[in-house]
């Protein structure tokens, strides 16, 4: 009987230790998660007003194309969110330096990829070739006016 008390006891012993420590880390990790809850809230919010500011800025360029408005905003809201994630990983202790640079060899292969098609292919240029034609031709306009061809002028004669 005597020696049930004691394992009882040591039991209890250690029931109480492990709480104790499990309250240690539970108060140590808890300023982790709410640090971590807080950015990424704070993350959304500034991604969100990023996104809707590059909208509008490339609104206000005249004749830009609304898909590539949206597109680019996009890209900034989720390049965002990606250092908002890779941030909370730091704030629990992961190393984030190899993250860091995968994320970077990724994007210079699909720069790398992207630079490519646009050289071989007429399609994927043609875009970038109408932008750059139009930007010229809508700024050279303002210097050397066009006429059109219903007024008589033929640039061939």
């Amino acid at each position: 009987m005597e020696e049930l008390q004691t394992r009882t006891a040591d039991m209890m012993d250690a029931g109480q230790v492990a709480l104790l420590r499990l309250s240690e880390l539970g108060v140590t990790y808890s300023f982790s998660i709410l640090g971590a809850i807080l950015l990424i809230i704070g993350g959304y919010i500034v991604a969100n007003v990023a996104q809707r500011s590059v909208y509008g800025a490339l609104g206000r360029f005249r004749g830009f194309d609304e898909t590539l408005r949206k597109f680019f905003s996009q890209i900034v809201r989720y390049a965002i969110l990606i250092l908002v994630g890779i941030t909370v990983l730091a704030q629990f202790g992961v190393q984030t330096a190899s993250i860091i640079a995968a994320l970077g060899a990724i994007g210079l292969a699909i720069g790398l990829a992207l630079q490519e098609r646009s050289r071989t292919s007429p399609r994927a240029s043609c875009c970038s070739r109408c932008a750059r034609s139009a930007w010229a031709s809508t700024s050279m306009q303002a210097v050397f006016p066009v006429r059109s061809r219903k007024s008589g002028f033929s640039p061939r004669s």
